[in-house]
């Protein structure tokens, strides 16, 4: 299942230690508490640049994406794989935590994306969880198709609908608005800025425009 990477997409080497840097705070200060803080194993599905991979604290990291390129960025990190996140490698009830971000808006229809799900929830562990940030629909329709890549579109609710329909009937956390729509815009650069804006929900009303949803099997 391919995802086409863009121009827009591209980072420096300077803005990709900038973006590890905002998601370590991010990780930090708000989804690892969440998700368990003494975690046996975590797969970032569709890793990319890697900055989950280099926050997440666990005792075993796994990283998939669809080419070697990415491997580079969690070198050292995570034990880096090319997949197919409808295919996955995995065996069942493997692993404890498995995060996506920005990823099923990147698969081509939504019948593959539930199959994702579907793989997803057969290789997470009893009570283990899943999390799943993105777009939503809702809040990006204007920008959301500027990108060639971006399929098909999803809000908070039809991606909990989506969940629903692989398996998962236990949700920790629904939240509609969360991060900005792009690391490029929207997210103060500090650490302390950051902190700040995860600690005030109500920035989120303003400035959030992707969902976190956290699902438990």
């Amino acid at each position: 299942m391919r995802r086409i990477f863009l121009s827009h997409q591209q980072f420096s080497e300077q803005e990709i230690e900038g973006r590890r840097e905002l998601w370590k705070t991010i990780v930090e200060e708000y989804l690892q508490l969440r998700l368990g803080q003494s975690l046996g194993s975590v797969l970032d599905l569709g890793s990319g640049w890697g900055e989950f991979s280099y926050a997440v604290q666990a005792n075993l990291k796994f990283s998939v994406d669809i080419e070697i390129e990415w491997a580079k960025f969690v070198a050292g990190k995570a034990e880096f794989s090319v997949q197919d996140a409808a295919k996955l490698a995995f065996a069942e009830n493997s692993i404890e935590v498995i995060f996506m971000s920005n990823l099923l808006e990147h698969i081509p229809d939504r019948l593959a994306m539930l199959q994702v799900l579907k793989q997803v929830y057969r290789v997470l562990m009893l009570n283990g969880r899943v999390a799943v940030m993105g777009p939503n629909f809702k809040y990006t329709y204007r920008q959301y198709f500027d990108f060639f890549d971006h399929y098909c579109e999803y809000t908070d609710r039809s991606m909990v609908e989506a969940l629903q329909l692989a398996g998962f009937e236990k949700f920790m956390l629904v939240i509609p608005r969360f991060l900005p729509f792009s690391t490029k815009q929207g997210l103060p650069t500090h650490s302390w800025l950051v902190r700040w804006y995860l600690r005030i929900p109500l920035a989120w009303r303003v400035l959030g425009k992707q969902f976190l949803i956290i699902a438990e099997k």
